[in-house]
């Protein structure tokens, strides 16, 4: 098998990308390009700062653009109008790309903090002003994802007195809070995926699949296991593709298409400082999220 370069240049500076059904968003930090699933791009967002995540809306009609700083946006892309909400002290502290919609897409979530410290700021869509501060200064918290089909978010949180780690499900204002046996050390830093059943954590630590109740399910470490394949280098990604055959994974050595079934690697992209995202994109198109660019591959 082989990994076959697609040019896309619309993507040739982004430096992550989010996917929906209708559209591929990717972000250089000073701007969001746009496209439709053909790769064609549609707009553009501009003047933006350290905005590396992007979030569409439910109905796909919003983007929720969150900084590395203390700022965030929404764009509205059928107006091309975007507004800014900058937070202001004492909970000001940079926002590191954390946030989500709500599940019918009214509000969003921000998570601001002072220090170790959060507050989960509930902001109306309409007018962006702060519908609700929930869980005061209770938790640090990262990692938030609406749960599908439900109005209600899932966070990781961790409080500063005891560092205990505790998955937490918002419903109806109404916050359950799950501690977790594992204590792994990677909820600050590593990337996360969630489904309707289970959790994905991916970091310097290696990969790790939780049920939602909070077991441990599946643990790789790194580098990776050695009597699999000879990968020695830091996980930031580890997903089965769409038809079940193949794992994609990416460390900060590149990207590697391994056998499911025999994890013999069968193709690879090298690169010199990692991939750290993947989205496949189509059955047999993959792209990469380099610090240099987003790249397209078809595999063959």
């Amino acid at each position: 098998m082989q990994l076959l370069r697609i040019p896309c240049p619309p993507l040739a500076r982004a430096k992550d990308l989010t996917v929906s059904p209708s559209y591929v968003v990717g972000c250089t930090g000073r701007k969001a390009v746009i496209l439709d699933r053909q790769y064609n791009l549609l707009q553009t967002v501009d003047g933006l700062d350290y905005v590396y995540k992007a979030l569409l809306s439910p109905d796909e009609k919003q983007l929720l653009l969150i900084s590395n700083v203390n700022s965030f946006y929404v764009s509205d892309l059928a107006s091309g109008t975007t507004r800014k909400v900058t937070l202001h002290a004492p909970f000001h502290y940079n926002l590191e790309g954390q946030g989500c919609w709500s599940g019918d897409g009214r509000f969003v979530y921000i998570p601001v903090s002072r220090g170790s410290q959060s507050i989960l700021r509930r902001y109306c869509v309409d007018d962006l002003t702060v519908d609700a501060e929930l869980l005061p200064e209770e938790f640090h918290l990262t990692n938030l994802h609406p749960l599908d089909g439900e109005d209600g978010i899932f966070m990781v949180g961790w409080k500063r007195e005891s560092a205990q780690h505790s998955f937490l499900f918002l419903k109806n204002d109404h916050v359950t809070s799950i501690p977790l046996k594992e204590e792994n050390g990677i909820f600050f830093q590593g990337y996360m995926q969630l489904n309707a059943r289970e959790v994905h954590f991916y970091s310097a630590k290696g990969y790790l699949r939780f049920s939602l109740d909070g077991t441990l399910l599946e643990r790789v470490l790194c580098p990776f296991p050695s009597t699999k394949s000879p990968l020695q280098s830091t996980i930031t990604k580890y997903a089965l593709s769409a038809c079940g055959n193949y794992i994609f994974l990416s460390s900060d050595s590149g990207f590697y298409l391994l056998d499911a079934a025999t994890k013999k690697i069968l193709a690879q992209h090298p690169e010199e400082f990692g991939v750290h995202n993947f989205e496949q994109l189509e059955t047999d198109v993959i792209a990469l999220a380099t610090w240099g660019e987003v790249k397209l591959f078809r595999m063959m």
